[in-house]
């Protein structure tokens, strides 16, 4: 047979391996077992990630609250004093703003005293084009503050400094987020009918909350005590400037549950020893003062508490990222068991205070 008449008939039964049709793509089955590990994967990862965004979260704002005391402490080493415009016991009297805010306005400026400046620039401030609000304090002294020059630097002792406080971005925000406080709800301290504490910047961590600052009045007495009415204990911090941001309801962007669990919110906790006692053992030296507390009730407990030297001249304190300072749910708390006292025999000892989420940073001494 001619070789050109084979060469073109069809091959069968002697077909090559190679010239056979193989199988494209994944069965059900195999596709089934892929998603299973994906989810698996992601069911491992997403709690780490989450940890580690709560980890970068705390890092910053523990950054923050420390660039906030460096300021205070430079203030002070200037001045002789710590920051904060409104004495502590006017402020305590007629909280018209929260004990940070008070300090912001010392340490960036856009509002002045006008028993500390001369009538000159104390003109400046209330005229045109400023305009500045006036607010009678109870001491019969006056304040005068003017939104459009806050950030420009304070002026004290007859000249103008630039501001002690540069903030990075995100870190110094309007808190128009915080709710149910006597603050902004019912003070009749207004600007064009905004409350003052909106029209003041306050000093924020990672998560939009604002933080607390206080400053130490003497080195001996309670640690935290009423500074108001006839009170012949002489706290060595007033819990009045406590109160000004620990009283909200609803505090910062996440809304933090405060009026339902936070130990140092008076809806919760309305006995005020009590209250002043949790505080205290949040910024007590833990080298210091009574705790073993074989023998006592609650009630000396509380009292121990009070006493001692705390760990610092200045307090910077973040409620963290459950956005409720000492909430009930945290430290030796759960969701599930809420704690809303620490002073028993089981949780009165100064590591209990670390396991809450809060942020607390000292400064000075």
């Amino acid at each position: 047979m001619d070789n050109n008449v084979l060469n073109s008939m069809p091959q069968t039964a002697n077909q090559t391996p190679s010239s056979r049709t193989r199988r494209a793509g994944f069965t059900l089955t195999e596709l089934l077992v892929v998603i299973g590990i994906i989810v698996i994967l992601i069911g491992i990862l997403l709690p780490a990630l989450g940890r580690a965004s709560a980890k970068a979260r705390e890092t910053s704002t523990r950054t923050t609250l420390n660039e906030f005391a460096k300021s205070c402490e430079a203030f002070q080493q200037e001045f002789g004093y710590y920051p904060g415009l409104i004495p502590e016991q006017d402020l305590a009297e007629d909280p018209i703003m929260t004990s940070t805010q008070n300090a912001v306005l010392h340490l960036v400026g856009g509002a002045v005293r006008e028993s500390q400046v001369d009538p000159s620039v104390w003109g400046e401030y209330i005229g045109s084009p400023n305009n500045g609000f006036i607010y009678e304090l109870p001491s019969d002294d006056r304040i005068c503050i003017v939104p459009n020059l806050i950030g420009r630097g304070p002026h004290i002792n007859g000249r103008d400094y630039p501001p002690f406080y540069n903030p990075k971005d995100r870190e110094f925000l309007l808190d128009n987020f915080s709710v149910g406080d006597y603050l902004n709800e019912s003070s009749s301290a207004q600007i064009d009918g905004f409350s003052i504490t909106r029209l003041i910047p306050s000093v924020t961590d990672a998560w939009g909350q604002p933080v607390l600052y206080v400053k130490r009045l003497r080195k001996t007495g309670p640690l935290v005590w009423p500074i108001t009415g006839n009170n012949p204990k002489r706290p060595q911090f007033s819990a009045e400037m406590f109160e000004t941001i620990f009283e909200f309801a609803r505090i910062g962007r996440k809304a933090g549950d405060q009026e339902d669990k936070s130990l140092v919110n008076s809806n919760v906790i309305g006995n005020d020893q009590q209250r002043q006692a949790t505080i205290a053992q949040a910024i007590r030296s833990a080298t210091l003062g009574v705790w073993d507390s074989q023998g006592l009730g609650a009630q000396d407990m509380e009292l121990a508490a009070l006493a001692g030297t705390p760990r610092g001249a200045i307090i910077v304190w973040s409620p963290g990222e459950d956005a409720t300072f000492l909430a009930a749910t945290d430290g030796p708390g759960s969701a599930s068991q809420n704690i809303f006292t620490v002073f028993t025999g089981e949780y009165f000892n100064p590591k209990t205070m670390s396991d809450y989420d809060d942020v607390i940073v000292f400064g000075g001494s």
